[in-house]
């Protein structure tokens, strides 16, 4: 019998393999995580396989309960680091791809290190050296990816949204954005359900109303 597939925690994932590959990373709150989360990384990955680039881990990065208190302007309540941590784990993971959520370096990181963390975590828990991780950011995000993407090194995949692919359009020559795209280290895609646009501020907002 073939084990089912799910999502584990990254420090469960210990290894002295060192293998090349390219590894789908998504940062955010996840307060709480939802099916467009899923989507995006799921059209990433995606993404990335019809280029050629076959790949390896899927990995969700929560940010720090710092990051989630000043986001949301209020107590963290029921959003806690743990709390988001484990919700990713009880979702279905991506049936071909393993799928991890990173509980070692994401409540430690500031918002601005977030990126660094990520990576050096992928790297030492995963086993790989020579892998390259490319982070997804929402079109709504977009502007966040300019220090990351001015290094030549990163790499990210641009998961549009709906209502942002007029914005996305307009922003298509600024010249940072111009060479990551040029170079093959900035991809635009779209979701894999482009009618569905929910938000985590949604759900938050229907729960406490008692919608959900």
């Amino acid at each position: 019998m073939i084990e089912q597939m799910k999502i584990d925690r990254l420090s469960n994932t210990l290894s002295a393999e060192n293998r090349e590959g390219n590894v789908v990373a998504i940062v955010g709150s996840f307060a709480p995580v939802h099916r467009g989360h899923f989507d995006a990384i799921h059209a990433a990955s995606t993404a990335l396989t019809k280029q050629g680039l076959p790949v390896e881990s899927l990995v969700f990065t929560p940010n720090s309960e710092e990051y989630v208190r000043k986001k949301l302007r209020e107590d963290l309540g029921e959003w806690t680091y743990e709390r988001r941590i484990q919700e990713i784990l009880s979702q279905d993971p991506h049936p071909n791809i393993s799928t991890y959520v990173d509980d070692l370096s994401g409540h430690e990181a500031k918002e601005k290190e977030i990126n660094d963390y990520v990576t050096l975590t992928i790297r030492r828990h995963l086993g790989f050296t020579a892998c390259q991780t490319y982070l997804v950011v929402g079109s709504d995000q977009l502007a966040s990816m300019e220090s990351h993407l001015s290094n030549e090194a990163n790499r990210a995949v641009c998961v549009l949204r709906p209502g942002n692919l007029d914005y996305v359009q307009s922003q298509l020559e600024t010249p940072w954005i111009a060479d990551a795209i040029a170079s093959s280290r900035f991809i635009i895609t779209e979701r894999e359900d482009m009618e569905n646009d929910i938000s985590s501020t949604t759900i938050r907002k229907a729960l406490a109303n008692s919608e959900y």
